[in-house]
């Protein structure tokens, strides 16, 4: 497995995504870690798993958790009705 890998081994959400939403997230490189991983690699300071800390532009500050996610993030809709609707929907949902 490559270094990549179990750097974004860690960077699950508070759901299922692909369970609930659909594997809407890809591997376009094929090194283990999705669209979503890469970007949050990419910005990492210091990259899980040896710490995990992020810069913070909206706080000037360095933070230790994160996410990247839609203009209304999908763990918003989940917890407002997403839950109720049917999987189709969800996923419609998700890659627009």
């Amino acid at each position: 497995m490559s270094a990549a890998h179990h750097a974004c081994h860690g960077l699950v959400g508070a759901y299922d995504h692909a369970r609930e939403f659909g594997s809407g997230w890809f591997d376009a490189d094929r090194d283990g870690c999705n669209t979503r991983q890469e970007v949050l690699l990419a910005g990492a300071v210091t990259p899980p798993p040896v710490g995990g800390t992020w810069y913070s532009w909206y706080d000037d500050q360095p933070v230790t958790a994160t996410d990247i996610d839609h203009v209304v993030p999908l763990a918003e809709a989940w917890d407002s009705a997403a839950k109720f609707w049917a999987r189709d929907k969800r996923v419609a949902y998700s890659t627009t």
